[in-house]
């Protein structure tokens, strides 16, 4: 029964999660896609606006644009609020990967390049001007990582195909695998209260903002991410994961008994990456595990314990010398592969 209790929860978690990525926006940094300014008559032009004639008009200064991704919406934003929770393309075989609102005032239509880090291609881009009817915008795929957008303001959908089904990870292989507990392929990552680069000698030099310097990505979200070096960290990470015998085979010095609770990359950018020596102090909200382990440049290794201090509150702060895939582990329990799913 226990089994059976367990199966139909991590069934509901799994299509819950599969739902939300059809049919809400899945972004790592919470960012709008970039405007690339294109140099014109000796300016550099970041849009062009129309006015309802076709008549255009360079826009030169790159405030005049007004460019916000659906997280970052106000409270009491209609449009986009009905934006965040309408528009699936699943019907049509595509999925969304950036919502955001373009506009430039008193223009009736508005075109810009936009550079892309989805590994997968965006194929079309449609549009809302009233949170809940999406209309085709004209789109471009450039061969130089950028795609070119002409669209009434409104909310914007970037789409693509989705990934291969064979890449996502299956029911069965999580549940039935002994070296993860059952939620890992359809949970998210910790939650971050607390980060800070210090400078090996416990002087701060810099707090990366989370969700832009600093991004986590759980294994559930490898599919949708913007950054192909994360895919391809997270894709390698849970198939080793999946295919060792133990996780000791990994390398990971006395992990005989122990089991992925979550899986997840961590990934500087910006000036975040020039900060100093490098040792990041993160804080997530979830019990400490039994151990933490990170797989580098030179494969697993284990972070050292006096390096993952549980703080006592239900928050745990681990202390990582170099970035790549984390996995936090907890002891082999029986059956621990049906073990109940962890929110």
């Amino acid at each position: 029964m226990k089994k059976l209790m367990t199966l139909v929860l991590a069934v509901c978690m799994l299509l819950a999660s599969t739902a939300a990525f059809a049919e809400a926006v899945v972004l790592q940094d919470e960012k709008a896609p970039e405007i690339v300014g294109k140099v014109a008559n000796g300016n550099v032009v970041y849009a062009t606006a129309y006015d309802a004639a076709g008549a255009a008009t360079e826009i030169t200064d790159k405030t005049q644009i007004t460019l916000i991704d659906i997280s970052a919406r106000e409270e009491g934003d209609a449009l986009m609020a009905a934006a965040a929770t309408s528009g699936d393309f699943s019907g049509n075989g595509m999925v969304v990967v950036e919502k955001f609102y373009l506009n430039v005032a008193g223009a009736d239509a508005v075109e810009a390049v936009f550079a892309l880090l989805d590994w997968q291609n965006v194929t079309a881009a449609f549009v809302t001007t009233n949170g809940t009817d999406w209309a085709s915008a004209d789109l471009i795929v450039n061969n130089d990582g950028t795609v070119t957008l002409k669209t009434v303001p409104g909310v914007v959908a970037f789409t693509s195909a989705p990934a291969p089904a064979a890449e996502v990870p299956t029911l069965t292989e999580t549940i039935e695998h002994s070296h993860f507990t059952s939620s890992v392929a359809a949970k998210p990552a910790p939650s971050i209260s607390g980060v800070v680069i210090d400078d090996g000698e416990g002087n701060s030099v810099k707090a990366p903002v989370v969700g832009v310097e600093l991004v986590v990505t759980p294994v559930s979200a490898r599919l949708y991410v913007e950054d192909i070096n994360i895919y391809d960290s997270l894709k390698n990470a849970f198939n080793e994961i999946l295919a060792a015998k133990s996780l000791a085979e990994l390398g990971i010095d006395g992990a005989e008994n122990l089991v992925v609770r979550d899986l997840f990359e961590v990934t500087l950018y910006g000036d975040s990456l020039l900060a100093g020596a490098f040792n990041l102090k993160v804080t997530f909200e979830t019990e400490a595990p039994a151990a933490v382990a990170v797989k580098g440049a030179e494969g697993w290794k284990l972070v050292a314990n006096e390096n993952i201090v549980d703080n006592g509150n239900g928050t745990v702060t681990v202390t990582l010398n170099e970035l790549g895939t984390v996995a936090f582990l907890t002891e082999t329990v029986a059956q621990s592969a049906v073990t109940s799913p962890e929110t």
